[in-house]
Formats: C-alpha cells, structure tokens, sequence
C-alpha cells in the first residue's frame, strides 16, 4: 500500500492487523505488532535531491516521506494546488508526523509523492528520467483520485517496489491475496492465486486480476478485504 501504517489502522478495525505490511510501494515494511518499520529502502541521497530541486525549480508540490527513530515524518514545502491540498486534508489527521519544512541535511527519504496537472507531472517525470540519476529510481505515475484533474508520481528506489518487499516476508505461493490498482500492483496480482481490483482499473490491471469488483467505490474494495478475512473458500 502506498498509506502510512497510522491509516491502515481504520482499513484493518475488523481484521486481525498483526502481520507485517508492505508500505509506501515497498519502500517500508511496519510491524504491527512491535509498531516498528523494517527493511527500510532509503532513495539515494543526490537522486533524492534532485527530486526537491526539479519540484522546487518548476514549483510543484512533493511530499518527502522519512522514517528516522522509528518515526515517519512528511515533509513537504507548501500547498499550492487543490490536488496536494486534497491529499494533505484527507491524510493530515492519519500520518505519524506532517512537517512543513525543508527536511534536514542528513535526513533520508524513502518514497516521494508529487502532485500537479498532467502537464508538470508529465513534465517532472521526463526531467527525473533524462537525468544521471533517472536509472536509481522508480517512478509510477497515476491519477490523483482525492481531486479528479490532477495526477501524482510515486517514486521510491529502484532496488525496491511492492514485489520485492513482500517477497521479504514471505515466499510467494499460493495463499497470497492481492488487491490492485495501478500498474505498480500488477506483479502482485500475476503470482497470486486470487487477486481483486475495481472496474475503474486501468486494463493492464483488470488483465491480471482474477476478480473485477462491478464498483469503482474503493470502500467497497476495504469490504472485499474483510470478506476475504473472515471467509475460508476466498474462490
């Protein structure tokens, strides 16, 4: 999941959250039970620089996610647009910690969130891309589903994404249950047994679930989950 482990909190009220969650697009694993994040995948420092300085120059929105002391603190500069504006308002209340300021020097991010129109998000992508650290990362770009018209970029390491994480947990076989939506998801969903999206999934995803949920309500997804929980035959 791309949440904080504080919003998994509502999402899970009806399961059992006591395993491990892959967070942040793989960029984290949070134990529920010791409330710790492990297997942490710093970006590279000058890569991770490079990301503020594209979004400062070209005055766009980031969100820095760092997780120090076993703390994950958000930092973003300002809320210039009602795409960010909309995702800090529905997360403010979720999130560990939301800074805004300039994180400190010896500060490391783990996973970025940029947001803006289609046009400057098309344009940052193409910026970090081209440059000599464009290889370090990787960068998914959707849709901002909190205020239609606006798009962000997910970008974390390169080394990690959501695969690679759970892979960290367990051995990938046939017990795994997936729920997708984006394209980052999609590895998931090709070795699960079973494995959910919504019809307001884009058709790389719907080719690889196994069920297609006839809603595009992400609340109904959090009742498939619950389902999937409490039922023995998930098929």
């Amino acid at each position: 999941t791309t949440r904080s482990s504080a919003s998994l909190d509502e999402i899970f009220s009806t399961v059992l959250s006591t395993n491990p969650r892959v967070i942040l697009t793989g960029a984290a694993i949070f134990d529920f039970n010791q409330k710790t994040y492990t297997n942490v995948v710093n970006i590279d420092k000058e890569a991770a620089d490079l990301i503020e300085n594209v979004c400062r120059m070209n005055e766009v929105d980031y969100f820095a996610h760092c997780i120090f002391n076993n703390m994950l603190t958000i930092y973003y500069e300002r809320l210039t647009n009602p795409g960010s504006q909309a995702f800090y308002n529905l997360r403010k209340d979720h999130f560990d910690s939301f800074a805004c300021n300039v994180k400190s020097h010896q500060d490391e991010s783990c996973y970025y969130i940029v947001i803006d129109n289609l046009e400057n998000i098309d344009l940052i992508e193409r910026l970090l891309k081209e440059s000599p650290h464009g290889a370090q990362l990787n960068i998914l770009k959707t849709r901002n589903f909190d205020y239609p018209g606006y798009f962000m970029l997910k970008i974390c390491s390169n080394e990690t994404n959501k695969f690679i994480a759970l892979s960290k947990l367990v051995a990938i076989d046939h017990n795994l249950i997936t729920f997708g939506g984006t394209r980052s998801d999609v590895d998931l969903m090709k070795n699960s047994e079973v494995s959910f999206c919504l019809n307001s999934a884009n058709d790389l995803v719907k080719n690889a679930a196994t069920h297609i949920l006839n809603s595009s309500d992400v609340n109904d997804m959090t009742k498939q989950i619950n389902k999937c929980f409490h039922r023995k035959n998930i098929k």
